[in-house]
């Protein structure tokens, strides 16, 4: 049973689940697959969907079926890292942008948890909000801000959500974290064969990171490429058909030769056509390896559920790279193994890399800086 809030929302009783790190929505398991590329602890993943559920649970990983807002994070004594992933339809540019519309709410939920007052903000943010799932992004904040003894988070949504990580990641900074940083990560950058970008809060308690997200060179300059067709065995000059006959502004088809468009639960209706006019439905296992899972991962669930689940998750290679920054363990050699292992050696990037200009030697005082702008007049 729940307890009624001060406007008759009814707010689930607090339980705890064992750790020592806690994934809330972890769905079918890309987070706890980085973890794996990584030789990391396993970890307790929190997640609502059955269908997921069972599918975590088929690949060896430990989940606790349960609502994420069920969790008592102040009570969570020993969890020392947290991962959340909340849901991302509300503020992706694919839905209905509800979730963007209670920005302000949410920003003015995670400065209530900032404050120390406990929440108060949470109790009747449900009836405050137009997209129910705009809540749940306040729960990272929860544990961000409330858990007694995290030493590591990280947090992940769509790059509308920006704005949202930034005012936690100085709610986090006013709380006493060392270090806090959002950073965008592109899949096709880390070697992926189908393009996703994200964007990650993560911080540390108690030191800086010695690990970054361009480790592998400036927009991953020194992994290989690889492309649907390549990693799916097919011939050149596939087409991809993503809306059947219908026509829209932007297109309905695109070539295998290049990286597959951003998987979405509607990847079920794509439809493969091949040069000699032959077609066929992509399936779910083509859809997981397009988004870095195995191509025999045990997803389960109805085929739509399926495509659901390898559309939504966090995908391996991109949770590695952000594991690995927020836990200070290199990510480089094992992401480059793990692709290797899984789409064979690929090509060498052909995008131009940026190069940044030299940084300005640092000044220790401010009669240094004089010196040298007086050495620079004379």
């Amino acid at each position: 049973m729940g307890r009624p809030s001060a406007r008759g929302a009814t707010i689930p009783e607090r339980r705890v689940v064992p750790g020592p790190v806690v994934d809330v929505c972890a769905g079918p398991g890309g987070i706890d697959m980085g973890a794996r590329i990584l030789g990391l602890p396993g970890m307790t993943g929190v997640e609502l969907d059955a269908d997921a559920v069972a599918t975590g649970r088929a690949a060896g990983f430990t989940r606790v079926h349960a609502d994420m807002r069920e969790l008592a994070p102040a009570r969570h004594r020993g969890i020392t890292g947290f991962i959340g992933t909340p849901p991302c339809p509300g503020f992706s540019p694919a839905g209905k942008h509800l979730g963007r519309n209670d920005m302000q709410t949410i920003l003015d939920a995670i400065t209530c948890y900032g404050s120390g007052c406990g929440g108060c903000e949470w109790t009747d943010l449900a009836e405050r909000t137009q997209d129910f799932r705009s809540k749940l992004v306040v729960e990272c904040a929860r544990w961000v801000l409330t858990a007694p003894d995290l030493e590591w988070f990280l947090c992940e949504q769509v790059p509308a959500v920006e704005p949202i990580w930034e005012d936690l990641t100085a709610e986090a900074y006013a709380a006493g974290w060392e270090y806090v940083d959002v950073m965008k990560l592109s899949a096709t950058d880390f070697g992926l064969p189908s393009k996703r970008v994200r964007t990650f809060v993560y911080g540390r308690r108690y030191d800086s990171p010695q690990v970054h997200p361009h480790d592998a060179g400036w927009n991953g300059k020194d992994l290989p490429r690889h492309t649907m067709a390549s990693v799916l065995g097919f011939p050149p000059g596939v087409q991809v058909i993503t809306r059947g006959d219908r026509k829209t502004s932007g297109g309905n088809a695109f070539s295998a030769d290049g990286p597959s468009w951003c998987l979405t639960g509607s990847t079920r209706s794509w439809k493969l056509r091949f040069p000699d006019g032959t077609e066929r439905e992509l399936t779910a296992a083509e859809a997981g390896l397009l988004n870095g899972f195995p191509i025999d991962y045990p997803w389960q669930g109805s085929r739509t559920k399926q495509f659901l689940q390898s559309a939504d998750v966090v995908n391996p290679v991109i949770a590695a790279v952000a594991l690995g920054c927020a836990t200070n363990t290199p990510w480089v050699e094992p992401v480059r193994a793990y692709l290797e292992q899984l789409y064979g050696p690929g090509t060498a990037p052909t995008k131009p890399v940026v190069t940044l200009p030299p940084m300005r030697r640092q000044h220790t005082d401010q009669t240094d800086l004089l010196a040298e702008l007086a050495g620079a007049a004379a």
